[in-house]
């Protein structure tokens, strides 16, 4: 209920004093989803900003409503809209596998002091990214908001601050935050995790029918010394060519598995019961058949197999040390440009360790029955049933297996180089790349060629992202291939049409999970 007042105080506050801001309405058609075919969204952003003298103020409001997700994709709305700081599910009344979903966002909340010696902000904003237009490897504290594929890297704000000074020619700026943020979606530390039962299964005899999981955070999310983050870089003109070298020390911004310890259980209950002693009857008929017979025999009967599976892993964030470098210059043909962005990262190389501990266990409740008949005068049979003996038996097989492993080697080296050709409102490009943007641990090279065209009444975008997989000497591509086409003729009203699709089939690809973002938007927005 305090949530509901918060939000509908800041939502009217925003409405009646908010200076301007914009509002978008996208209807798509997600062509991989199987729970839903069409989804409606509906974002505004409200933005406030109040100056002085020598202070400035702003604040970025995002309002998110989004129809048409069912329940089993509640986890990957990620994809859709950014990381919201509230989230509100409520089931449609009519259909309860549909979901509308409520957001906010925070997106800048920030004040600006100045003066003559430096500038001062405080509280969340954006960084400036480098040149590169696939992504910046240069631009680091920020974590990625993996919305798409083509989002201008989109990033999540920072919560920090930042000084801005000038030594001589040269324009430095300062940074530092003691919060470190996490890639959206993340995915590396449960690609990790299953990785490794992959590899525990080989020692596995059975499938569990009950598994109980535990994850640790190894600083129990408390923030220390060790936590900060902070960089600083420094921008200068070297022989025509606009040079920005950086040095940076924060986080990865995803956790790793420290300690991984499966305990696998498998026991078997069974009951064996022996049955011994002698038969006497007085019918006349079957008695001199059956009498003095002996009986000597074992029953083993069928028992309950329970399989557990207990997984407990500590998981830490690894920290960094980067050096960046950002290149921007001309060539001698007139319209051509071109850009390197690239940083050199120094890892933690914290050794993990993965344990699995497998014990079989054979649970035998054995039971020693005797039958002794003896005749009565009635001519029935009197059977005498004794239990003479109750073991319990226990028989335990057990195997282990352990490995050790750093996921960071080596220091690794990442960059973007790009060559562009602009001329009146034509613009197009190509970009090499190393590693996609999100890689840290195995590298994709690939290249991202570009077309656009921008006038007063129309924007139009086309671009392909080709990454190249090599595993074992194979060389596997995949595509992507993306398009944006608005019309903005009016000056408070634009009206668009956009596209991705990603061809690739082997599932083991890095950009296969790309595919789940196959679709087509028709978006409308208005400026107020």
């Amino acid at each position: 209920m305090k949530k509901i007042l918060l939000i509908t105080f800041i939502f009217v506050y925003s409405i009646f004093y908010s200076a301007n801001g914009k509002i978008d309405f996208d209807i798509a058609k997600n062509f991989e989803s199987e729970n839903s075919d069409i989804y409606q969204l509906i974002k505004t952003d409200i933005i406030n900003e109040f100056y002085s003298d020598n202070s400035f103020f702003k604040y970025n409001i995002s309002f998110s409503l989004l129809n048409g997700i069912s329940d089993e994709q509640l986890q990957d709305n990620a994809y859709i809209i950014s990381r919201p700081d509230f989230t509100f599910e409520i089931p449609s009344m009519n259909l309860l596998s549909t979901y509308l979903i409520s957001n906010i966002s925070f997106r800048e909340v920030f004040y600006d002091f100045y003066s003559q010696a430096f500038n001062l902000r405080i509280g969340r904003f954006d960084l400036n990214t480098g040149t590169g237009l696939y992504y910046s490897p240069s631009t680091n504290l920020q974590a990625n908001d993996y919305k798409g594929v083509f989002t201008n890297d989109e990033k999540i704000p920072m919560d920090g601050l930042k000084i801005q000074g000038f030594l001589n020619d040269i324009a430095l700026e300062g940074y530092f935050t003691a919060v470190n943020k996490y890639d959206n979606p993340d995915y590396k530390s449960k690609q990790e995790l299953l990785i490794f039962t992959e590899k525990s299964k080989k020692i596995m005899t059975f499938e569990p029918t009950m598994t109980i999981s535990k994850m640790i955070d190894g600083k129990n999310s408390k923030i220390s010394y060790e936590d900060l983050n902070l960089g600083i870089k420094g921008n200068m003109n070297f022989f025509g060519i606009n040079t920005t070298i950086g040095y940076y020390r924060d986080h990865y911004h995803f956790k790793l598995p420290q300690d991984i310890n499966l305990n696998m259980d498998r026991t078997n209950n069974k009951v064996r019961i022996l049955l011994n002693g002698e038969i006497n009857s007085n019918d006349p008929m079957i008695g001199p058949i059956i009498d003095g017979m002996k009986i000597k025999d074992t029953i083993d009967a069928s028992g309950m197999i329970i399989d557990t599976i207990q997984s407990t892993s500590t998981l830490y964030t690894p920290y960094r040390n980067i050096i960046t470098l950002d290149l921007e210059g001309t060539i001698p043909i007139d319209g051509f440009t071109w850009h390197l962005d690239s940083a050199y990262y120094i890892p933690q190389k914290k050794e993990s360790t993965y344990r699995t501990n497998y014990t079989e266990k054979d649970s035998i409740y054995e039971i020693d029955v005797t039958f002794e008949s003896t005749p009565t005068k009635t001519d029935e049979d009197n059977t005498d049933t004794i239990i003479k003996q109750k073991n319990y038996i226990e028989n335990f097989k057990t195997r282990n297996y352990s490995e050790n492993k750093k996921f960071f080697k080596e220091n690794y080296f990442k960059y973007v180089f790009g060559l562009e050709y602009m001329k009146n409102d034509f613009t197009i490009g190509i970009e090499y790349f190393n590693s996609l943007s999100n890689q840290h641990f195995k590298f994709t090279p690939g290249i991202s060629p570009y077309i656009s065209y921008k006038n007063s009444d129309f924007d139009i975008q086309f671009g392909t992202l080709i990454g190249f997989d090599i595993n074992n000497s194979k060389i596997t591509p995949a595509y992507t291939f993306t398009g944006d086409i608005k019309y903005i003729g009016e000056k408070l009203f634009e009206v668009g049409f956009s596209f991705l699709y990603t061809l690739i089939d082997d599932k083991t690809h890095p950009m296969y999970t790309n595919k789940q973002l196959n679709g087509i938007k028709l978006q409308l927005t208005g400026y107020f």
